[in-house]
């Protein structure tokens, strides 16, 4: 396509079904149209800080003969209406990208790009099969907001939530009255969204409701700890009959959407009307993936789906749709975002050999945990629980605010678990040395057997990688409350001393573990400030008996087996 300097449009307000419109910019070639067009919304506000990286993709996109729309969703940024936290986003996408594909300047076919929330309003729109959408990119976004966002395992998020808040809320409350440019018909909407959301100010404050913004979405949010008809708005993962949309599925291995993008690469292509359908697994955080080979695919997918154009790149994804990053399988670096890519024709991997281990009582030499327990591929016979003491007010829970926990901290790949698994509140099961390397890729689940003295506990486990040092990094986790151990929509407390069985979802990895280094599995009550915690004093107890074998079931994938190594990227 022709390399061209854009003309901008800013602030159209994009009409939606119920009359309000959304300020969005429009980014045209300077050059005769219609062109192919891409769209993506978020609430961190285009011309902000955060906007910046959509403004810069818009940028590059228009230079090569794309319309681009960088959209402020309702009660965001410019545009108008209140925000409602995903609850509009499935018809205000799908009101936009309808309305996009009918101007005299678009070809009639529209792309949807975007990451985390941009991704999860791309998401929300696709089911509902606006016409036009021809094909989507999305990068870190979630198929279940419920599990992936804010209830993990039935449990508050309570940092990242938090945070989030005063994120959207920079962007939802009323601005300074900047010239954005535009006709006097836009410049005074634009005033009049921030004069209305200033009179939303006094009215709230004065009737003592608080701020009216960012907050009462983090306030229903939590109101809500069952999965009901509030988070079925906000999912897609029971839609996918209606999805049919070819689409890139980016997701990252450390990110706390890694769950949810995996799934609807599985859920979009179980459905034979969604086209063809690409998963990337990469060694990310919840970050900006500028990775060139990444975005040359994805300039290759837009051109193939709008325009009809064949590439190489194209061409490799229809045949290898999925791509999967091996931790570890670099000889020649360590560390825990350092490997190789592997192209493979489905996920999970069909040669995967699942494989259980055991929790065992046997001493490990390798933790200075309470208990040092063992991991086996040998079944336990007669043993005794291991013990944990609990109190939700210790100053020192076992966890981390940063790991699968967003933009908060450094997301923390790879950290180093010793300080938690000594601090008397963590059970460890570890392996011995590996006498040969053996790699993890694909869905795990650990199958607990547990007791609590309270009516209620919360069960986290992490699976880690030893070093022969000693140093245990931390490769992925899995959360479950004891009362959803059934269900998210019907939780039920649990009987003091009882022995349950809890089958507690461990996100996917993929990890090639070297010769001489062991595999562990951290099993705690905590995972704080993360996670909001359990609220009883409480005495829990693992077991792993003949009766109650608690272990975790490994997709283990057969060294050199198949698959193809990509060449550097």
């Amino acid at each position: 396509m022709a390399e061209t300097a854009p003309r901008v449009r800013k602030d159209v307000y994009v009409p939606m079904r119920d009359g309000v419109g959304l300020a969005t910019d429009i980014y045209l070639p300077d050059e005769p149209g219609p062109f192919p067009s891409l769209l993506t919304r978020s609430p961190y506000g285009k011309d902000g800080l955060i906007g910046q990286g959509a403004v810069q993709r818009a940028l590059r996109w228009a230079a090569r003969g794309y319309a681009v729309l960088v959209q402020d969703c309702r009660g965001s940024g410019h545009s108008e209406g209140d925000y409602h936290y995903y609850l509009d986003d499935a018809a205000d996408g799908h009101d936009t990208i309808e309305w996009t594909a009918e101007q005299p300047w678009c070809t009639g076919k529209v792309g949807v790009f975007g990451t985390s929330y941009g991704a999860n309003a791309g998401y929300l729109a696709a089911p509902t099969q606006p016409r036009g959408l021809a094909a989507m990119v999305m990068m870190l976004g979630t198929s279940n907001n419920y599990l992936d966002g804010r209830w993990r395992g039935g449990m508050w998020h309570a940092a990242h939530g938090a945070y989030w808040a005063q994120l959207v809320e920079m962007n939802t409350g009323p601005k300074p009255f900047l010239d954005g440019g535009g006709d006097a018909e836009t410049v005074n909407r634009r005033r009049d969204v921030h004069l209305n959301r200033a009179r939303q100010v006094v009215e709230r404050m004065r009737a003592g409701q608080g701020n009216p913004f960012a907050t009462t979405f983090l306030i229903d949010s939590y109101q809500h700890p069952a999965f009901d008809d509030y988070w079925r708005q906000q999912s897609i993962d029971d839609k996918y009959d209606s999805v049919a949309v070819p689409t890139i599925h980016v997701a990252g291995m450390y990110d706390q959407f890694e769950r949810g993008n995996i799934q609807n690469y599985f859920g979009f292509s179980s459905n034979p009307k969604a086209g063809p359908q690409v998963l990337i697994l990469g060694p990310w955080i919840h970050a900006a993936i500028e990775e060139p080979w990444v975005l040359k695919l994805e300039e290759a997918w837009f051109d193939h789906w709008l325009t009809g154009q064949s590439s190489p790149q194209v061409d490799a994804a229809l045949e290898f749709p999925v791509r999967t990053f091996v931790v570890g399988a670099d000889a020649a670096a360590e560390g825990p975002q350092s490997g190789r890519w592997r192209l493979e024709r489905e996920w999970p991997i069909a040669r995967t050999e699942f494989r259980r281990y055991y929790f065992r009582q046997k001493k490990s030499g390798s933790a200075s945990s309470p208990n040092d327990g063992s991991l086996s591929v040998d079944p336990p016979g007669a043993e005794d629980a291991d013990t944990l003491a609990y109190d939700p007010g210790s100053k020192d829970l076992p966890g981390s605010i940063s790991f699968r926990n967003l933009a908060i901290g450094g997301n923390n790949p790879g950290s180093d678990q010793r300080p938690d698994e000594s601090s008397g509140q963590v059970l460890t099961y570890t392996t011995e040395a590996l006498d040969s390397d053996l790699e993890i890729t694909g869905p795990i689940t650990v199958e607990l057997f547990a007791s609590s003295s309270a009516s209620d506990q919360d069960w986290i486990v992490h699976l880690t990688r030893v070093h022969e040092d000693g140093k245990s990094w931390l490769m992925t986790d899995g959360l479950l409350k004891a009362s959803h151990r059934q269900s998210h929509e019907s939780p039920e407390a649990v009987s003091p001393g009882k022995v349950y069985r809890m089958e507690i979802e461990v996100w996917p990895t993929s990890q090639l573990l070297r010769r001489g280094q062991r595999l562990r599995v951290d099993v705690m009550n905590a995972t704080f400030p993360k996670v909001e915690p359990c609220p009883y004093v409480s005495t829990n107890r693992v077991f792993h008996d003949r009766e109650y074998p608690s272990s975790i079931l490994l997709p283990v994938i057969p060294i050199d087996s198949g698959g193809v190594w990509a060449a550097s990227e």
